[in-house]
């Protein structure tokens, strides 16, 4: 089986953060930080309170923090989220030889559904891992996503493959074997300190032979 994580390592979602953040500031009177500078702090694994300090917009962090997440799963700004290149053909090909089992932590089921199908991804997953539970750290709610669904079986033979620290430290204490992509929402320095078993700028890169071998052997 593999376990997919959906923000930023199948879908683009730089448009979704930085146009919802920049239109909050803006619509208040605020200025923004470029896109390039935005997505650097994210990455960076920098919290809201902190990006919005470096402009001056720290003391409107609360009204800021309640706006974007009343408005971080609207139509509007999920239509701006985009598959990244070649993923869907790894998909296609992984859905053919394995069960691939998407894990998010979106906070509301209709808008992932309507986003699945309008992008054409729910046909490659078997089933869908879905928790807006605000708990920290929040690589436990994927976790016992997982625990549950496998009912308590064994990692060894699996896959998980995310962007984030989060996807890794839940693939790593669950026994499975973990793929991290580097064009997602976390820099490289932090992925390597989740110690990943496998990392690969894209997860495109799945579809490389020497990858497609291992896969196969399993």
């Amino acid at each position: 089986m593999f376990f997919w994580d959906l923000d930023g390592t199948i879908l683009d979602v730089s448009n979704r953060y930085y146009n919802l953040y920049k239109d909050i500031l803006n619509d208040a009177g605020f200025d923004a930080l470029g896109k390039e500078a935005y997505w650097q702090a994210k990455c960076e694994a920098m919290p809201e309170n902190e990006i919005l300090q470096l402009t001056g917009a720290e003391a409107f962090y609360e009204k800021y923090q309640y706006k974007r997440i009343s408005l971080i799963e609207s139509d509007y700004y999920l239509s701006l989220d985009k598959v990244h290149e070649g993923v869907i053909r790894a998909l296609e090909y992984l859905s053919m030889r394995f069960k691939l089992i998407l894990v998010t932590l979106r906070s509301s089921s209709i808008p992932l559904d309507d986003e699945l199908k309008r992008l054409s991804l729910s046909q490659y997953f078997i089933d869908i891992l879905s928790s807006g539970e605000q708990q920290y750290p929040r690589w436990k709610i994927k976790y016992r996503l997982i625990q549950d669904y496998m009912s308590g079986k064994k990692g060894s033979g699996h896959f998980m493959i995310g962007d984030t620290e989060t996807d890794i430290k839940t693939g790593n204490e669950l026994g499975l074997k973990t793929i991290a992509v580097l064009n997602g929402i976390r820099a490289r320095r932090l992925l390597q300190q989740s110690n990943p078993d496998i990392m690969l700028n894209s997860a495109k890169d799945l579809l490389n032979p020497e990858f497609i071998q291992i896969f196969d052997r399993r």
